[in-house]
């Protein structure tokens, strides 16, 4: 028997980054408060680390991440993997050129586009599709910002990154 509603453990389980990081800022301001000697200090550490963990997790939770689509998403040793009943592929994080993602009926749709391999479509209604998002957070420059917005808005397709070389290559054609 469950005495929590479904939608109240989905908000619970969308907001527990931030939750958890508000926790910390919480307790590290107690303890910085309440306490003497070097004590205070390590509250203070943990108020800093409490509210980068509730900054990530506020990122996290605005993302637009569907449910219930095909296929899943497997993120390892820097690849993106998409498995499918139909095929899907993989694509390496260090050869992409450009991250796009595109909206079709309204579903999001990521389009990451690789030196020497076909491109990869991959929906944001995949299983663990949210993988997706700490991949990407380690590419320079990269708009973690622009799906959501792209969710929000009409438009139909969204650039979230591109390498150099690729915008070098675009402003030559």
């Amino acid at each position: 028997m469950n005495f929590i509603r479904p939608e109240v453990l989905a908000f619970l389980a969308k907001w527990r980054e931030v939750l958890v990081g508000l926790g910390l800022v919480s307790f590290g301001l107690y303890v910085a408060v309440t306490s003497f000697g070097l004590t205070p200090w390590a509250g203070g550490l943990l108020m800093i680390v409490g509210a980068a963990v509730t900054v990530q997790g506020v990122q996290r939770a605005r993302f637009p991440f569907g449910r219930g689509g095909a296929g899943v998403v497997e993120v390892t040793e820097r690849q993106i993997a998409y498995f499918e009943p139909d095929g899907g592929g993989v694509v390496s994080i260090n050869e992409l050129i450009r991250v796009m993602i595109h909206k079709h009926r309204g579903v999001l749709y990521w389009q990451f586009d690789a030196r020497g391999a076909p491109s990869l479509t991959v929906p944001n209604s995949a299983a663990k599709a949210e993988t997706i998002y700490d991949a990407l957070s380690s590419l320079d420059g990269v708009d973690l910002d622009a799906p959501r917005r792209a969710m929000a808005e009409d438009v139909p397709m969204v650039l979230i990154w591109q390498s150099k070389d690729a915008r070098a290559h675009t402003a030559v054609q």
